[in-house]
């Protein structure tokens, strides 16, 4: 670990184990296997082996605090709000106020630290911002959300439940908020059961390096920067808070610029890849007014749009940002995410003889920071409605986060998940396993 790096309270680490690279929170429904063949006294040694191989868990180290060091030798603790190089503003932990120093006014081992190792900036989260109860509030809106992240529903065979054990299921789920129906809803299993927040993903990105959200709009990039890359394209915007439900309670506010008339028909209104193709594009700030997030919106001659979706998937929400949907049940509304991450689920089928079943998941990710949702609504008349969001990977991993936290069913006594038990547990049910007949104890649920 970098010296220079504060060792935080472990409220501010993550173990590497609750953690997946840059995106593997999100699993697409098409990486499904649930017939795969593997054996739950298999997944349980291998586990138990692979931890006895580590001492202890990698740590997350959270980057934004660190101990800044002057050309004198002075120190002080500080939480890093943004740097360029050669500027570094931070907030004191002692004086419990923010400052501006220039980087000829830090040791060398500070500004090498800052130039190869730190963001330049951190996306800002109010405080509380995980704390509220969602459970039972638009459970509808939560299962859209998560579609457009690529977790879908996973229909699984229920045969095997006899029907007081069902009941018993759909009641809990019930009472947390679910969709009642003839399937089960086990796409929070492919979260991380993770107790800690994912610091890393509040992290922008380093010195000479930027993402692109939409052409010049960068992640993180300030406000009154986006403005300017805009300007001569849009009117002025109207703004408002994002109440979505998944989104993190109160951290983001939409900004929504008309797009002149005289452009979009100089550039092009039949173009999706142009913004001259969209009525609006939305920017999504967070508290210290970055952008998270750009969404551009078509309300007009929708139809004309080549490529514009016209099947529906039977969602509601058709507009995540300004938080519009359907007000038919049948929603005439499609969602399309496009990420390229996978997940493969197995359920082991240990009930009768643990009281509970085991699960495993496998993940696989690609390093893509950005991730597209499209979406469209048709009406009984004609499409209405085409939407492009556009965020970044380390905000789709927020919004699971706080989805698992606050909607989806995590502490039922039904599953336990492999890679959440303890040693010691792990051992324990390993033993039980062993000592049971073999037949029809490993196959998979």
């Amino acid at each position: 670990m970098n010296p220079l790096l504060l060792k935080r309270a472990p409220g501010v680490k993550t173990t590497i184990s609750t953690v997946f690279a840059v995106f593997a929170l999100a699993s697409s429904v098409s990486g499904y296997r649930l017939g795969k063949v593997a054996l739950g006294l298999k997944a349980i040694n291998e586990e138990i082996a692979q931890r006895e191989q580590v001492s202890e868990p990698t740590q997350i180290e959270d980057l934004r605090y660190i101990e800044v060091e002057s050309i004198d030798g002075r120190k002080l603790e500080a939480e890093v709000i943004e740097h360029d190089g050669e500027t570094l503003k931070f907030y004191s932990m002692a004086a419990k106020q923010e400052y501006e120093v220039s980087f000829d006014r830090l040791s060398d081992k500070t500004q090498k630290l800052l130039r190869e190792e730190i963001p330049t900036r951190f996306l800002d989260l109010p405080q509380g911002w995980a704390d509220k109860s969602h459970n039972g509030e638009e459970a509808n809106a939560v299962e859209d959300v998560l579609t457009g992240l690529s977790i879908d529903k996973v229909h699984i065979d229920i045969k095997d439940y006899d029907s007081k054990e069902r009941a018993k299921y759909y009641r809990l789920r019930e009472s947390r908020g679910m969709m009642s129906s003839n399937e089960l809803l086990e796409s929070f299993v492919c979260l991380p059961n993770s107790d800690r927040f994912p610091v890393e993903a509040l992290r922008g990105d380093l010195l000479g390096e930027k993402t692109s959200l939409y052409g010049a709009i960068e992640y993180l990039m300030p406000l009154h920067e986006a403005d300017l890359a805009l300007k001569g394209v849009v009117e002025q915007p109207s703004s408002q808070m994002i109440i979505c439900p998944g989104f993190p309670d109160k951290a983001f506010k939409l900004h929504l610029y008309p797009i002149k008339k005289e452009y979009r028909e100089e550039y092009g209104v039949n173009d999706e890849s142009k913004i001259s193709g969209y009525n609006s594009i939305g920017l999504a700030v967070d508290g210290r007014r970055q952008v998270v997030a750009v969404q551009l919106n078509r309300t007009t001659d929708v139809a004309d749009l080549p490529s514009a979706p016209y099947g529906s998937n039977g969602h509601r929400l058709f507009n995540f940002l300004e938080y519009k949907k359907s007000a038919t049940e049948s929603g005439g509304v499609s969602i399309r995410g496009d990420i390229g991450t996978g997940s493969d689920l197995t359920l082991y089928k240990t009930r009768p003889q643990l009281g509970f079943y085991l699960f495993k998941v496998d993940q696989f990710s690609s390093k893509k920071p950005v991730i597209a949702i499209r979406k469209s609504f048709r009406s009984d008349r004609r499409l209405e409605n085409y939407s492009m969001l556009m965020l970044h990977a380390n905000l789709g991993r927020i919004i699971l986060y706080n989805i698992e936290k606050n909607w989806l069913l995590q502490e039922s006594d039904e599953f336990k998940r492999i890679d959440s038990i303890d040693m010691d547990e792990l051992l324990e049910i390993r033993d039980k396993l062993k000592a049971l007949p073999s037949e029809g104890n490993d196959q998979p649920f």
